[in-house]
């Protein structure tokens, strides 16, 4: 009977244990909510194109996009919209945050995982950066061009002027 009783009381102990405090209310991650991209961001610009560093070029100007447009959703899944001339493309996914690493993969058959360093996150704006590799003029160059020289050259030899070079992209969203 005492160990009935002994047993029981533990029981009760353990009930009461797991009916103490609640759980702390969860703290949403700061990527949370939807953001719009205003525009991109050139940085990490190799010393013959210091010129660039810093430049911020329109989504226009860089892509056909006319706007891009992403939601985090608590779940770990998200939502994205980009707007094209005459078209807009959607899709989801899940997403994943490792430090200052974002990982994005879409549920689009045949798309490939996405992933972005957070240069800074808060209440009202994402960067997320990603190394690319884009054609531009060196700053030599660029410093010794004149409108009506441009003006003189054929297409393929104003495209000539272009080289590839490593940089960082930046995209710059708003909330």
């Amino acid at each position: 009977m005492k160990r009935r009783l002994l047993l029981m009381g533990l029981a009760g102990l353990v009930l009461l244990a797991s009916c103490g405090k609640d759980d702390e209310p969860r703290v949403p991650d700061p990527l949370e909510g939807k953001w719009l991209l205003s525009e991109f961001q050139l940085t990490n610009a190799p010393v013959e194109f210091t010129s660039w560093e810093g430049a911020v070029l329109p989504l226009g100007q860089l892509v056909t996009w006319e706007n891009y447009q992403i939601e985090f959703l608590a779940d770990n899944t998200f939502k994205r919209r980009i707007f094209l001339p005459g078209a807009d493309s959607t899709d989801d996914g899940v997403w994943a945050k490792d430090g200052e690493t974002l990982t994005i993969t879409s549920n689009d058959s045949g798309a490939i995982e996405e992933e972005y360093n957070i240069e800074n996150v808060d209440e009202v704006e994402l960067i997320w950066s990603e190394a690319v590799s884009l054609r531009l003029i060196k700053d030599a160059v660029a410093d010794t061009l004149t409108q009506a020289y441009v003006d003189s050259l054929t297409d393929a030899e104003f495209d000539a002027l272009f080289v590839p070079v490593n940089i960082t992209l930046n995209y710059v969203f708003a909330k």
